[in-house]
């Protein structure tokens, strides 16, 4: 097995997190169970004495280069095992580094809240995609216009005002914003060779995705651009190689097992979100590559960098909601990122000394930052506080499938308890972005709620399921009804029109009124919920 197959295997049986259902999990158990026997012993050896019931961050203390007997185990193994129980350690940091970064910023606030808003935006337009399904052909429902148009046909006049909310959400959504969902859908990337912001050496230029998302290419690299899983990936394998490092430091084969652990994990050809952040670093250290500087540099020096550039993409995360002509708009995470690299390499280089993380509150009170119209934390929070409850109170009781109401809601009531802590200690949190990478150490009581495991119900798990897969094939057309029905309360029901035509028709249960035109004779049936009776649900009856 591959180390990448390894950690994919890992994360999947016991540190396990998923955005879009919330899903996360650490379970020590289902870890062990999937490793080699020599890893297993180590683990073992390590923690044997600690009793039964181990709290997850309980097997990261002592540090290894503390503990004689533990070392000289790890000293056996082969490389292979050594890689094997570094995957081991360093999943439930990776995971458990998302689920704080998505509970505890205004990002993951922006994040719920636009997938709750494109849930119902969907709901609204679902009647149309249920009445029309034999015009409906295979392919993503982004080109669903597009398709239609190969084939003379258009989404009709009444139907357009949703789909174009609904198309809206998801190309903004899935261009820069979404993390962990599909591949993001790229129509269109529209580069501005005039907005060429630079830091660190590095020049970047600013890009615009499917004309309505904003993000930044570094020049060196134009088949890429920045995107939440940028910033999110790259403060996990921070957080990671941060707690390595302090765990081992000293150790004399540190520096080629952290080169052998980043490209056999995070391979430069392969997705550079994970990459990024650490050649930023290495841009800072005069460095080619990361591993370029595991073989040079001391790893003081090494820590220091990465906390800095960590730091950076938590003033990022930051980026909070404002309205804009009595319309909800959301700062640019990556410009904010770019803006506090290049205020961090000033202040560094004339001569500042402290903690990045204290940088962060000044340099947000700079005038350029004001001149940028950067929101100061307090207002990032507080806002976000605000759009939480509004969606609680205005979108949410509109969404007719039960469980996937509870599932944001609890998600949301989640967030406000813990953005509401987060107001009170500003950007300097252990949760942040530790120095010694491992935040499982520092959970503090206000937090503790968010470490417990949650378990997305059937209909989360359809919908996203659904929801990714974006297709409507003829041979699934059946099984793509029932889940409809089931997400968005459709059923049918037979009209008897005046010109002796039956008309079956595709009802919203959730909508109080219905307009059914009839196919033959043109006329206009209005409808109220009581007025008829539902034939069934569709497909209800199928396997």
């Amino acid at each position: 097995m591959s180390a990448s197959d390894l950690f994919a295997t890992l994360e999947a049986g016991g540190a396990r997190y998923s955005a879009h259902t919330f899903d996360y999990s650490i379970d020590l158990n289902a870890i062990l169970e999937r490793l080699s026997p020599m890893a297993r012993m180590f683990f073992v050896f390590g923690n044997e004495e600690k009793g039964k019931n181990l709290a997850v961050e309980q097997i990261y203390l002592p540090r290894w280069v503390e503990d004689h007997d533990l070392l000289r185990q790890f000293r056996r193994l082969t490389d292979d095992e050594k890689l094997e129980v570094l995957c081991l350690f360093t999943a439930p940091i990776h995971e458990s580094r998302h689920h704080f970064d998505m509970m505890l910023t205004p990002f993951g606030t922006r994040f719920y809240f636009t997938l709750a808003q494109e849930y119902l935006d969907f709901q609204l337009f679902s009647p149309f995609l249920l009445q029309h399904q034999d015009t409906i052909q295979p392919g993503p429902l982004v080109e669903l216009a597009e398709r239609l148009g190969n084939f003379g046909k258009a989404i009709p006049d009444q139907w357009k005002t949703r789909w174009d909310a609904a198309s809206r959400q998801i190309l903004a959504f899935g261009a820069c914003t979404d993390f962990r969902g599909i591949h993001p859908t790229v129509k269109s990337v529209v580069r501005d060779a005039k907005a060429t912001p630079r830091f660190l050496g590095m020049e970047m230029e600013m890009v615009t995705v499917n004309g309505l998302a904003t993000s930044f290419s570094p020049k060196a690299r134009p088949d890429w651009y920045m995107r939440a899983s940028t910033l999110l990936e790259g403060r996990a394998v921070i957080a990671s190689l941060a707690w390595i490092i302090w765990n081992l430091e000293g150790y004399e084969e540190l520096a080629p097992l952290l080169c052998r652990y980043v490209s056999t994990l995070y391979p430069p050809d392969e997705n550079y979100d994970y990459r990024f952040l650490l050649d930023i670093a290495a841009a800072w250290m005069g460095c080619a590559s990361i591993e370029d500087a595991f073989q040079k540099l001391d790893f003081a020096t090494i820590r220091n960098i990465l906390f800095m550039v960590d730091s950076a993409a938590w003033f990022g995360l930051h980026a909070g909601p404002k309205l804009k002509d009595g319309q909800p708009v959301h700062e640019n995470l990556f410009f904010r990122f770019i803006y506090a690299l290049q205020e961090m390499e000033i202040a560094y280089d004339h001569g500042y000394g402290g903690s990045p993380l204290e940088l962060l509150a000044k340099i947000e009170d700079l005038e350029r930052a004001k001149a940028f119209n950067i929101l100061p934390f307090d207002s990032a929070i507080g806002n976000s506080l605000t759009f939480l409850q509004k969606a609680s109170h205005d979108t949410l009781p509109r969404i007719w499938q039960t469980e996937i109401r509870d599932h944001f809601q609890t998600i949301f009531n989640q967030l406000g308890k813990a953005l509401a802590t987060r107001r009170q200690e500003g950007y300097v949190t252990p949760m942040a972005a530790a120095y010694h990478g491992n935040l499982l150490l520092y959970v503090a009581e206000p937090y503790r709620f968010l470490l417990k495991p949650y378990s997305p119900k059937a209909w989360v798990k359809d919908w996203f399921e659904f929801r990714n897969e974006s297709f409507f094939t003829a041979d699934s057309v059946s099984r793509k009804r029932r889940r409809l029905a089931g997400q968005f309360g459709l059923a049918e029901a037979v009209i008897s029109c005046e010109c002796g035509t039956m008309i079956a028709a595709a009802i919203p249960k959730w909508r109080a009124r219905h307009t059914v035109v009839c196919g033959h004779c043109r006329k206009v049936h209005e409808l109220r919920a009581g007025d008829m009776s539902w034939i069934r649900v569709p497909d209800d009856d199928e396997d």
